[in-house]
């Protein structure tokens, strides 16, 4: 039972490449992404009311989120070329450019792969999830300004944890709170 949630969130990184595979076959894909979203959610329910929470699966759930998250950009990519979404281009490489300087930041520091659960990435996360859908929804990319904002906002919030922080909490809340 204690591997379990663990064995949930390696499937989503496996699940979330099946994505790109399935993008012209909406009925195909929208199945996949709801299961990566419910594998998220998951993972870590079952951890907590098992009490089987631990470094191991936080630090695979910070890998699975990243697989992910990098799906969705892609998938966004591909449903936005006729959007305009290349004139989001360059915020969505600021927030990646913040993301890489956060994590080499907090390997260096803290010898160690680290991403928080901040409430702002778990935000951030939401909103990432539900972008290819808002995407679909809308006539123009510019319905995912908020969420670049909101990505960039929690990336940076992220950071300024890192120089912070003696110790890394992957479950902190936010900069403000513990």
């Amino acid at each position: 039972m204690k591997h379990i949630p663990n064995m949930i969130t390696v499937s989503r990184i496996f699940i979330s490449v099946l994505l790109i595979f399935f993008i012209n076959h909406t009925a195909i894909f929208i199945l996949i992404y709801l299961l990566c979203g419910i594998t998220d959610i998951l993972d870590g329910y079952i951890a907590r009311k098992t009490n089987t929470k631990s470094m191991l699966g936080a630090k695979l759930d910070s890998v699975a989120d990243m697989f992910m998250f990098g799906m969705v950009v892609c998938i966004i990519q591909i449903l936005g070329k006729e959007k305009g979404l290349s004139e989001l281009y360059p915020f969505i490489a600021l927030v990646a450019v913040i993301r890489i300087a956060s994590l080499l930041f907090a390997v260096f520091k803290y010898h160690s792969f680290v991403m928080l659960h901040t409430w702002g990435n778990k935000l951030t996360g939401i909103f990432a999830f539900l972008s290819p859908v808002f995407l679909i929804l809308s006539d123009k990319a510019i319905i995912l300004y908020p969420i670049i904002i909101l990505a960039t906002l929690s990336a940076i919030e992220e950071g300024v944890i890192h120089i912070v922080e003696k110790q890394p909490d992957l479950n902190r809340r936010g900069l403000f709170w513990k």
